[in-house]
């Protein structure tokens, strides 16, 4: 809990020193594997990668200038859905990057794509789908981006469409402890 606090306030400090971006923009960020972020001092523990999206997404946050707005109105930003492909360990002391973009939004969910990689050598693939809440109710993203001047998405992917395609019909599945009985059954 410590690493990961720490990793999201140097990652939000850092991001003070950058550029100021665009909400559609892509960027980098620079990380390294430690030996307790591993496991058994080998490779990046797999839950990690995602401690690695979040630290990103409020560098995000800080360079596009988007937490006033989110302060001021109340609103927040939540994980609807993540995704991952493991394509390569990421070995201890590892330098790597993450390279995000948002690519795309719809009435319900934004899309953020994140890619781990080191000169040339992919290492993961995490796509996120991010939605918007204004109290207790969903909010849409393209009102509050219409709000902070972005009128029209960028045509989100249609593989990122189907990436996230089934995860109604999963939930559904188990959308009871009934339903989770039926599907998971113990021998």
């Amino acid at each position: 809990m410590i690493w990961y606090l720490f990793l999201l306030a140097t990652s939000m400090l850092g991001a003070l020193r950058k550029s100021k971006i665009l909400f559609t923009d892509a960027f980098t960020s620079r990380y390294r594997v430690w030996p307790w972020t591993t496991e058994v001092c080998t490779a990046l523990q797999a839950g990690q990668y995602f401690n690695y999206c979040d630290a990103i997404q409020w560098e995000f946050n800080v360079r596009t200038g988007v937490i006033p707005y989110v302060l001021k109105n109340k609103i927040g930003i939540y994980v609807a859905g993540r995704k991952i492909i493991h394509r390569r360990k990421i070995p201890v002391f590892q330098s790597f990057e993450v390279r995000a973009q948002v690519l795309g939004w719809d009435e319900k969910f934004m899309y953020v794509l994140h890619v781990f990689h080191h000169h040339g050598t992919l290492f993961a693939v995490s796509g996120a789908k991010m939605g918007i809440s204004r109290g207790a109710r969903l909010w849409s993203p393209s009102l509050a981006l219409a709000e902070l001047g972005y009128s029209e998405s960028p045509k989100v992917p249609d593989w990122v469409s189907r990436w996230f395609s089934e995860d109604v019909d999963v939930i559904r599945r188990f959308d009871s402890m009934r339903a989770i009985d039926q599907n998971l059954r113990e021998p």
